[in-house]
């Protein structure tokens, strides 16, 4: 039986792999999320033959019964290979630190510094 507990450790195992460059991500095609609308890009990788689609959304947050503010948030979902959502994780913590973790490794950010300061890891 699932967790909150287990998918806040699979969460942070993922931060791990993708920080040791051990998992890959790649931009993926824009998606439809139910969630709300995406902002930025989607990025998908496989982890034991699933694929996963992360990406950051907004959402309307109602205030009152006719105001609201647009509020950020991160998915991450199972998806087919045409980006149809399968399945969507629990909202928990570490998916914050798991979009940044992905954004910094496909931008290259650590390769950068390292050239941009002369220094070797």
């Amino acid at each position: 039986m699932q967790t909150d507990e287990m998918w806040e450790q699979a969460i942070n195992k993922l931060v791990s792999v993708t920080c040791s460059g051990s998992l890959e991500w790649q931009i993926d095609e824009p998606i439809s999320s139910p969630a709300g609308a995406v902002t930025g890009h989607v990025y998908t990788s496989y982890v034991q033959g699933r694929k996963l689609a992360v990406y950051e959304f907004r959402y309307r947050y109602f205030t009152d019964e006719d105001e609201w503010e647009l509020v950020p948030d991160v998915a991450i979902d199972f998806v087919t290979e045409d980006g149809t959502l399968e399945y969507r994780w629990p909202k928990l913590g570490p998916r914050w630190t798991l979009i940044d973790a992905i954004r910094r490794s496909v931008s290259g950010a650590d390769e950068f510094l390292e050239s941009f300061l002369g220094k070797k890891s």
